[in-house]
């Protein structure tokens, strides 16, 4: 009675993980135009590793899309492609539900191989108020250059395939440059400066043409007072002997008039004195 109910349990475990199993390379195959990627995914062993997950979700890149992925060595072909594989279920409704403008970080298979420097195991999407969708590398300074195109398939919450335009590469992946988030390389010296050019003389001031002023006429200067020519020594000497000759002629004109004077009163007393004497004679 216990073993049949047993293997009824066993069947029906078997069937349970038959369902929920997958295989990414048949599921590729119904698709047309990821015939490349699809051999890739085989040829780097990376399909194996798809088919024992649960839950995953694949970036797939058509053959038109897939660029140089095709002649990179084997080691860089598993290690871009491992950053399309990530390590949670997300279908177009999902994407759909992604805050807009805002980073979601997401986990990649390339992260859980150990091989992972840095954040080059990690991819961010965005979803753009335009309502476009874009990947790209977690590494700093990495662009989000890699769009969504359209849902390829989808088995829900075990494998969703999506189409993007472009591979996702990660800096160091391709063997090109490695990525160094301690610090940033310092800058290159700045070269010298050249020697400062000799300085031109300035060109000399151009000379402005005089502008001719009419002046009103200045008023005439009132004639100067004429002076009258200082008198000279011999001059003063002649001045002063002639006034000494004018004083000495009043002199002699007054004594003479004083002179005259004196007879003219004695004549005068005489006549006087001759007329008393006559009377005098007379009344006698």
């Amino acid at each position: 009675m216990r073993r049949p109910f047993l293997l009824h349990l066993l069947a029906a475990a078997i069937l349970l993980s038959t369902t929920s199993a997958f295989n990414i390379t048949i599921l590729l195959g119904r698709f047309p135009g990821f015939e490349q990627f699809n051999q890739l995914l085989s040829h780097t062993q990376l399909a194996e590793q798809v088919n024992s997950r649960r839950t995953i979700t694949v970036l797939g890149l058509p053959n038109d899309r897939i660029g140089t992925l095709m002649q990179l060595r084997e080691d860089a072909q598993k290690s871009i492609l491992s950053l399309h594989i990530i390590l949670d279920y997300f279908d177009m409704a999902k994407l759909a539900k992604l805050t807009p403008a805002n980073k979601t970080t997401l986990t990649t298979l390339y992260q859980s191989s150990g091989l992972a420097n840095g954040r080059q195991g990690f991819i961010d999407v965005v979803r753009r108020t335009d309502g476009t969708i874009v990947f790209g590398s977690s590494v700093p300074g990495s662009p989000l250059v890699c769009n969504f195109v359209n849902p390829v398939a989808a088995q829900p919450f075990n494998i969703s395939v999506l189409s993007v335009s472009q591979p996702i590469i990660a800096p160091g992946m391709d063997g090109t440059y490695f990525d160094t988030p301690a610090t940033p390389p310092p800058p290159p010296p700045a070269a010298a400066a050249p020697a400062p050019a000799a300085r031109k003389k300035a060109p000399p001031p151009v000379e402005e043409e005089p502008v001719e002023v009419t002046e009103a006429p200045a008023p005439a200067a009132a004639p100067a007072p004429t002076k009258s020519p200082a008198p000279s020594p011999d001059a003063d000497a002649d001045a002063a002997a002639d006034e000494g000759e004018d004083v000495n002629a009043a002199e002699d004109l007054t004594s003479e008039k004083e002179t005259s004077g004196g007879v003219d009163l004695g004549v005068k007393l005489g006549l006087v004195i001759g007329l008393a004497a006559l009377v005098a004679v007379a009344g006698q």
